[in-house]
């Protein structure tokens, strides 16, 4: 049954309603170049029924033009970030297609990864630039209370940099 809108016009209220199930889970990485091996990999995570978003990016140009350890960003040679998501009931799916695809990747922009395994600091700030960034964790944050999502341990604390190295 529908309502009026403001202008007069009898409006309907959508028959595929959302249902607020959003993507949840995703899984990011960068690429130094499409090899044929990673395209039949992307492609065959976009044909499989479990990753409801698929996107490939270029990110060369102007960024790599900045040394890779001239900010906390070290990753200044790769040429693409991939991103793939998927709906929570889908994850196993998605981990197993990404782990396939994982040996391909060079780095991780953090902003696109929802897997918070420790490990995953080692692809994001690969050494030296974890290091630099744990001596500041150190100094501006000792007590860790900056600490989620992604927490990067301050330097000092072994049982974190235990984690963090592995």
């Amino acid at each position: 049954m529908g309502t009026r809108s403001a202008l007069g016009r009898s409006w309907h209220p959508p028959r595929n309603r959302h249902r607020g199930q959003g993507l949840n889970d995703t899984r990011g990485g960068l690429l130094d170049h499409v090899t044929p091996e990673a395209a039949d990999l992307l492609a065959t995570m976009i044909g499989s029924g479990d990753v409801m978003i698929m996107q490939v990016r270029s990110v060369g140009a102007a960024v790599n033009d900045v040394a890779g350890d001239a900010t906390a960003y070290p990753h200044r040679t790769q040429n693409f970030s991939v991103l793939a998501a998927t709906v929570p009931d889908r994850r196993i799916h998605l981990d197993k297609l990404w782990s396939e695809l994982y040996p391909h990747l060079n780095g991780l922009y953090l902003s696109f990864e929802t897997d918070t395994d420790p490990a995953r600091l080692s692809d994001a700030w690969p050494e030296p630039a974890l290091g630099r960034l744990r001596a500041i964790k150190a100094t501006y944050d000792p007590d860790n209370v900056f600490n989620r999502n992604f927490p990067i341990p301050p330097a000092g604390n072994t049982e974190d940099e235990a984690i963090a190295g592995s």
